[in-house]
């Protein structure tokens, strides 16, 4: 996948908890549309976003690498595996473009998402950002494909309106209550020192370097930094 973030599997394995948080913060009326029970949708989403990157190792998306995604759905479905597992595969690479379509399902605009969110924050957090006119690993492409399933399925709104732990951090950093903030940006991270060290710790370090290039340019800067990293 990416020699500093691991191998596909350690890329899928990060998917399913994206995508199981996503789930989390919903409501269960938000998926009225779905006629399962929570728990099997979960279940479903869960095996698609396991099963997303599989067609990856297949002889056709080594050949055609445009049809990734669609192969895998297509495979899921000679599996006989659920049709919204096998759909939620299909389209999680959606929308390709501006002209594209968000996915058809709740299933697979929430394992979409985990896979949109997921490149732009490993990616960025390795430092692999896009800059100028240059970005390799299409990380523009999928934030504005992020935007769009969230303004477009009506299934995901609320996820838009989740201000519980935003609301703590803004107002741990207005008091200045500088142990509240460590604790709250902290605690998705506990038992997982990696990603600590290459999502905080790391970036610091890179940052600390790039401000000092600029401060010794003839150039005016604005630059935001997060609660976390204060």
């Amino acid at each position: 996948f990416q020699k500093d973030l691991g191998s596909y599997f350690d890329k899928t394995e990060r998917n399913r908890q994206v995508a199981c948080r996503i789930i989390d913060k919903c409501d269960p009326p938000l998926f009225d549309s779905v006629t399962v029970k929570l728990e099997t949708f979960k279940n479903g989403v869960d095996q698609a976003a396991r099963l997303a990157k599989a067609d990856l190792t297949t002889e056709m998306v080594k050949e055609f690498t445009e049809l990734q995604g669609v192969v895998g759905g297509l495979y899921a479905r000679a599996q006989r595996l659920p049709d919204g597992v096998a759909r939620a595969i299909y389209e999680h690479y959606k929308p390709a473009s501006q002209t594209d379509t968000i996915p058809t399902l709740p299933a697979g605009s929430v394992v979409a998402l985990a896979d949109k969110i997921s490149a732009i924050v490993d990616m960025f957090a390795i430092g692999l950002q896009p800059t100028g006119s240059k970005d390799p690993f299409a990380l523009r492409r999928a934030g504005n494909g992020l935007i769009r399933i969230l303004a477009e399925d009506g299934s995901l709104k609320e996820i838009l309106h989740d201000q519980g732990e935003v609301g703590e951090l803004i107002d741990a950093w207005a008091d200045g209550d500088v142990k509240k903030l460590s604790v709250l940006t902290h605690k998705d991270m506990s038992g997982h020192p990696e990603v600590e060290k290459a999502f905080l710790d790391d970036r610091n370090r890179n940052w600390v370097v790039q401000i000092g290039k600029m401060l010794g340019e003839n150039h005016t800067y604005f630059i935001t930094v997060g609660a976390g990293h204060l």
